[in-house]
């Protein structure tokens, strides 16, 4: 998976490097959870907070459209309540978006739109857990069997933003295509859900 995201990363240098691009430095908030499906049905765990960081690079193409890839610190996973006990399973990533960028209007702020695939190579993961009793404990996933995750994800990121002067804010859906499960059953599977709410500073 690693492979696959610095070859992302090459293929788009030439393309960032024939046009005029913009950098910016990106970071906010990230709301996650689960989406769980066993004999088709869909089922959806509480969400967790957590946050995002990176940089951006807009390379224009044509006209109002544009190429925006990004480099991220991504932290994901979900919460569950069983009985009396709450568990939170805490992924981070490192997330390569290839997005395409559609500008809108042309006034001082204006509106854009975006969609493309990611790569995503996961590089911590940790449960913890509490319960009524007030006893709480945490471990690493690699120590738990039962929350054995992959180490890649990819998917499909999609949203709309406002550009100021510089600094624009933008809304994301990142939608996981990857089964999360190591070995899971005929049938069943657990991806990622995510929300990312984030600032993007211009850095010239």
């Amino acid at each position: 998976m690693r492979r696959a995201i610095w070859l992302s990363l090459l293929l788009a240098a030439p393309v960032t490097l024939n046009a005029q691009a913009t950098g910016a430095v990106i970071g906010g908030l990230s709301v996650s959870k689960w989406a769980e499906h066993l004999s088709d049905v869909t089922t959806s765990v509480d969400t967790k907070l957590g946050f995002a960081v990176g940089l951006e690079l807009v390379t224009p193409l044509r006209h109002d459209l544009a190429f925006m890839p990004e480099f991220l610190y991504v932290q994901k996973g979900a919460s569950d309540q069983d009985g009396g006990t709450s568990v939170t399973v805490r992924l981070s990533y490192l997330e390569v978006p290839l997005l395409f960028r559609l500008n809108a209007g042309h006034g001082k702020t204006r509106p854009f739109f975006f969609a493309g695939p990611f790569l995503a190579a996961k590089i911590g993961c940790s449960i913890s857990a509490s319960n009524s009793l007030g006893e709480s404990g945490s471990a690493d996933c690699q120590d738990n069997p039962d929350f054995s995750i992959k180490s890649t994800d990819f998917g499909i990121s999609f949203g709309a933003g406002i550009q100021g002067r510089g600094i624009a804010f933008s809304a994301r859906y990142d939608y996981g295509m990857a089964n999360l499960a190591v070995e899971a059953p005929a049938g069943q599977s657990v991806n990622n859900r995510s929300f990312l709410f984030l600032a993007h500073v211009t850095v010239k």
